[in-house]
């Protein structure tokens, strides 16, 4: 599939939509949710990246992993809502005898990871690598990777490919591949 964003803001709505679908995806799957971006510098895969993580739920500041080489954000997987389960969260309470009322069934917060990398300064994985191979194993991480190229053949069948070509000053076209 071929998308043409004529803004800024109409690729950062398509990739908040698309971390919102990853999100989505590892509620309902065993991930990792991996996405490849192919693309010049300055052709907007960092800007693609920082409205995926909106998408996921990330709070915290996104920047490009140029020098840092990878960067890691945590996301809420699911919310803390009192369910009807087995598992109990019992309060402190003064009073030594049981009471039920200090006992409230709640689900365990379970969050996510969203790892982001940037090869583009690595003449040779290396230990990088081993660090990808961990990550992929990861069920709840989404792994978005630019300048991967040397680090392909790691990645999984079922992740999404996305080059990124330059057509003006504002203009960009992107071929998904899923």
């Amino acid at each position: 599939m071929i998308k043409t964003f004529s803004s800024e803001q109409e690729l950062e709505v398509f990739a908040k939509s698309l971390g919102e679908s990853a999100l989505k995806s590892l509620k309902s799957s065993s991930g990792p949710v991996v996405f490849e971006l192919i693309g010049d510098v300055g052709a907007g895969k960092t800007t693609f990246t920082r409205a995926l993580a909106r998408g996921l739920g990330v709070t915290s500041p996104v920047t490009s992993p140029s020098f840092s080489v990878s960067n890691r954000y945590s996301f809420p997987l699911f919310s803390m809502k009192p369910e009807s389960s087995s598992a109990l969260i019992k309060s402190p309470s003064p009073n030594p005898e049981p009471s039920s009322a200090s006992e409230k069934p709640l689900k365990a917060p379970s969050f996510g990871t969203l790892i982001h990398y940037d090869f583009y300064r690595l003449d040779d994985p290396g230990i990088m690598r081993f660090e990808l191979e961990e990550a992929l194993s990861d069920s709840s991480a989404v792994i978005v990777i630019e300048w991967g190229k040397d680090l392909s053949s790691l990645l999984p069948a079922s992740r999404t490919k996305i080059t990124f070509k330059i057509l003006s000053e504002f203009e960009r076209e992107l071929e998904i591949i899923s």
